[in-house]
Formats: C-alpha cells, sequence, structure tokens
C-alpha cells in the first residue's frame, strides 16, 4: 500500500449540510493498513438568521435547544461541518470505515455532533494503472436520525500513479417520524499525485426531497 498523505479540495452541493461528503474513491486502503481522512465542509453563501427544524431528539447532536415551535429562528444551522474517516484494509479488496463528523454554525452556539456511521467497501475491481470500482455498504445514527447508505465508486488513472478522475454515487435513507426518507448523492472529481501527496477536487450534488446547497471544504488524509 502507497505510503499517502492527502489533500481534498471540495465544492460540494448538500441540502442543508446535513450529511457526510463522500471524500473517497474507489481505492481500498490495503490490507492490514490504516487512513486518516479530516476535512471541513462551508456552505457557500453562508446565510444567516434561518429558521430550521429542531426536534428534542436531535438536541444532543446539534447544541440547539428546540423552540415550542419547533425552530431555532435566530441561529443558522449545518453552516459547516468538520469530518473525519478511518479507514482500515481488511484485505486488498475489503476496506471497513467509521465516519464521524461535528457542525459548526455561523452563531456562537459550540460544535454539535452529526453523528457516526460504519461502512465496508469492497473493491470489485482494482487496477492501479487504470479502472477500478468498489461498492460499499453502511450505516449508523446521525442528527437526522437513524441512517443506512450505499456507495458505487469509480476512478480511472490516465497517467499511472499520477492522474486520474473519479465518479461516486450514494443513496441513502433516513428514517424519520414520517417514515423513510431518501437523498442521493452524486459526485465528480479527479485525483493527482505530487509525491507522498494526494489533491482531489470534487464536486457533489445532493438531490431528492430536499433543498440544495453549495458547500467547499477542505481535508487532508494520511496512512497511520
Amino acid at each position: 500500500m502507497r505510503r499517502a498523505i492527502s489533500i481534498v479540495v471540495l465544492v460540494t452541493i448538500l441540502f442543508c449540510g446535513c450529511y457526510f461528503g463522500i471524500m473517497e474513491t474507489a481505492r481500498p486502503a490495503g490490507e492490514g493498513e490504516f487512513h486518516l481522512n479530516v476535512g471541513y465542509n462551508m456552505e457557500i453563501p453562508a446565510e444567516r438568521g434561518k429558521a430550521v427544524e429542531v426536534t428534542a431528539a436531535q438536541e444532543p447532536f446539534i447544541g440547539f435547544e428546540a423552540q415550542e415551535d419547533g425552530t431555532e429562528g435566530d441561529t443558522d444551522f449545518f453552516n459547516g461541518i468538520f469530518q473525519a474517516r478511518l479507514d482500515y484494509g481488511l484485505s486488498e479488496r475489503l476496506t471497513v470505515a467509521a465516519r464521524a463528523g461535528w457542525t459548526k454554525p455561523l452563531a456562537e452556539e459550540s460544535p454539535g455532533s452529526l453523528g457516526v456511521v460504519g461502512t465496508l467497501k469492497w473493491g470489485f475491481v482494482t487496477d492501479p494503472e487504470g479502472f477500478s470500482a468498489a461498492v460499499s455498504f453502511g450505516g449508523g445514527y446521525t442528527a437526522l436520525g437513524p441512517v443506512v447508505e450505499g456507495t458505487v465508486f469509480m476512478d480511472y488513472f490516465f497517467i499511472t500513479g499520477l492522474f486520474g478522475v473519479y465518479a461516486a454515487f450514494r443513496p441513502y435513507y433516513v428514517y424519520t417520524d414520517d417514515g423513510l426518507e431518501g437523498e442521493y448523492q452524486l459526485a465528480f472529481g479527479e485525483v493527482v499525485y505530487f509525491g507522498n501527496t494526494l489533491l482531489l477536487a470534487e464536486v457533489l450534488v445532493e438531490f431528492g426531497t430536499s433543498e440544495i446547497t453549495m458547500f467547499v471544504g477542505l481535508a487532508v488524509g494520511f496512512d497511520l
């Protein structure tokens, strides 16, 4: 497994910034290898004074108190997300990961937990000199509620070990008081190696039942 430090530059479009960005390609971690990825997504443009629904169940996660009408009217909600992912290679094709996130509104509230999601990724096509593909499945508990997700990853290197492109599609489903609600994320990006440094630029679009919001972010990853 190539030891690398990665810098991930992201432009993401997420509904209300309420869920994790993808920040990942089809490449497995490698058997016995640990990889840590940390990053931050910031809403662009950042709107202040936006009323949002805050339920009592979400209070321990987001750090806001629910009002009688169920909203926090003078505070921004999920204007920024810190997120971290720890990967471990069970084999050359299987990677298990745990993802956690913290929200940071523009107001002065302390960051609240976005929750934790675990995943298992299988790289069914692995070619460092060309096309790779993988699928992952997982679930956990977030500020949105219990969630399950699945992701399809694809990447292709035009210049071996130096430059490539990737795409990812992630549907995820949240169990709410109104039942199961689904959202979908579609990401495209490019991968560039600078020695042991990996740079990814990504555009992500989320669509489904919620409004669309644009985020920009930066993440750094490294082998442990």
